[in-house]
């Protein structure tokens, strides 16, 4: 099935559990997969994330030592929470109470159109 994806998006929380789980998918992935980096956009997310803290700067510094980009933080926040209870993604609640979160998933958006627009060019 992964062969076939065009993007693969890999989220991975700061614990040290998640970091090593993520470092055997990630390896399991490109070789027993076999996903072809030339044919599949790979890229890492760090999630749910309180940055200020020991195990956020160890999943830092794992996620950039990798040969993937990584191309968000999104916080620890209860936005996530409100939104699904009603049914709603974070882009449809009240803009300034997800300012800050909508803020954080620009980077991702962006990878994804760039992504997109290139691999439409192929």
């Amino acid at each position: 099935m992964v062969k076939r994806a065009d993007t693969i998006l890999i989220p991975v929380l700061p614990s040290p559990i998640d970091i090593r789980a993520a470092s055997h998918f990630i390896r399991d992935l490109l070789l027993v997969g076999k996903v072809s980096r030339k044919q599949t956009k790979l890229a890492v997310i760090a999630n749910r994330v309180r940055e200020n803290t020991l195990v956020y700067h160890k999943l830092e510094k794992f996620l950039k030592s990798l040969k993937i980009p990584f191309i968000a933080t999104l916080r620890d926040t209860q936005n996530y929470i409100h939104a699904e209870e009603q049914g709603l993604g974070i882009f449809e609640l009240t803009p300034s109470l997800v300012a800050q979160d909508i803020e954080q998933w620009q980077p991702l958006l962006k990878w994804l159109r760039n992504k997109r627009v290139h691999g439409a060019t192929k």
